[in-house]
């Protein structure tokens, strides 16, 4: 069974990896991992980065960050990045993940906003998130990447 936590500064190379791991054939026109500028961002936004592990075996990671819309002063907390291994996804990481997820944004008085934006398997991820309770409120559109 999978241990569930929050992230430390310890986990930011483990981190790292697992997104450098994800495959880019999976993420058709998206740029490759610069694992630089990925350490530079995950490091900011540790404090809300949720991970699901195994005997030391990194198995997942939820990424949040408080943040606004950019068009308002409201505040929200949405994801970042949402990942785990496909070896590791017939068990309930996920549900962990949000469950924690949504105490957090609970826990600030802040809504949660969830997004899927790499166009890989949308309705099964549009049916996980109705599932978990999100309601669905619009899609992302791309032109110009590389395919």
């Amino acid at each position: 069974m999978a241990l569930i936590r929050m992230a430390s500064p310890g986990d930011l190379r483990a981190i790292v990896a697992l997104i450098a791991q994800h495959p880019p054939d999976s993420m058709p026109g998206f740029p490759a991992v610069d694992p630089n500028t990925c350490a530079d961002r995950v490091s900011q936004w540790l404090r809300w980065t949720i991970l699901a592990e195994q005997d030391g075996d990194l198995l997942g990671i939820l990424i949040l960050d408080r943040t606004s819309w950019w068009w308002s002063k409201d505040e929200f907390i949405g994801d970042r990045v949402l990942f785990i291994r496909p070896d590791a996804r017939n068990s309930d990481i996920c549900r962990q993940f949000f469950t924690i997820a949504k105490k957090l944004a609970a826990s600030q008085g802040l809504p949660l906003i969830m997004a899927t934006i790499n166009g890989v398997e949308v309705e099964r991820k549009d049916k996980l998130y109705q599932r978990m309770g999100f309601k669905r409120m619009g899609g992302t559109y791309a032109w110009g990447l590389k395919p």
